[in-house]
């Protein structure tokens, strides 16, 4: 089967976010990579009566909250509206003069998290390599739209692409069929004309298979797939590999 157009996921794709690198801060003497050890310092200026410890939980719990939301009602749940799940927990009122406040926070947030992600060299040339090929394409599970393309911005990669669809700003998170539906109609294509490239089962290959995309599975580690997913055209253990399918 011939293609016209390469999809790729953003994060553990193209993209390593290497969690381990966060800095550090202490719970209970545990140490813990969190961006909290960024944001907190800020926050505290503010409300000086919350401390390290109340404001790490609520911010995780934030988190937990906006993934249960994710999987209950099946869309994406930006940033912004994590941060103000986030106070909530904090019982602290956002008012309009928080408002501003709050967004720095966000923004001290995604900042730190931007720092820790990864981009491979030879990621970037396989890019530059398909680009003569094939148009381009790039669906990412992202709550913040801003960052991920100042990611990709970063890496000198975002003009590579043709069509760049964050979940933050299409609003639903794949593996549901409207982000690549919505994909395919930018792109002017039908799913068959497409192969999608990703690391999660779940998420990459059951929502490209579902739309009736071909897969392609980025399997770094060996992992066994899950009788209840579609199975994927190929399997590849390095980026690097796609190029024997598709040349």
């Amino acid at each position: 089967m011939s293609y016209r157009c390469v999809i790729f996921d953003l994060f553990e794709t193209l993209a390593d976010f290497n969690r381990d690198r966060l800095p550090l801060i202490h719970i209970n003497g545990e140490p813990i990579h969190s961006t909290t050890a960024v944001v907190y310092p800020l926050f505290v200026e503010r409300y000086s009566q919350v401390s390290l410890k109340t404001f790490y939980y609520a911010f995780r719990e934030s988190f937990d909250e906006a993934a249960r939301l994710r999987e209950r009602e099946e869309r994406e749940v930006s940033a912004y509206e994590r941060f103000h799940l986030f106070f909530q927990k904090l019982e602290i009122p956002v008012t309009p003069d928080v408002e501003p406040f709050l967004a720095a926070l966000l923004e001290k947030h995604m900042a730190c998290v931007a720092e820790v992600i990864y981009t491979p060299p030879e990621h970037c040339e396989l890019l530059e390599w398909l680009r003569p090929k094939y148009q381009l394409g790039l669906i990412s599970n992202f709550d913040h739209g801003p960052t991920a393309r100042a990611i990709l911005a970063r890496a000198g990669i975002n003009s590579l692409f043709d069509l760049i669809l964050i979940s933050d700003e299409v609003g639903y998170r794949k593996p549901h069929p409207a982000i690549f539906e919505a994909a395919c109609q930018a792109l002017r294509i039908t799913p068959v004309e497409a192969i999608f490239i990703g690391d999660s089962p779940a998420v990459d290959i059951a929502g490209a298979k579902g739309v009736g995309m071909a897969a392609i599975w980025l399997n770094r580690t060996g992992e066994r797939l899950d009788e209840s997913i579609p199975r994927p055209e190929y399997t590849v253990r390095c980026l690097e590999e796609i190029k024997e399918i598709l040349e």
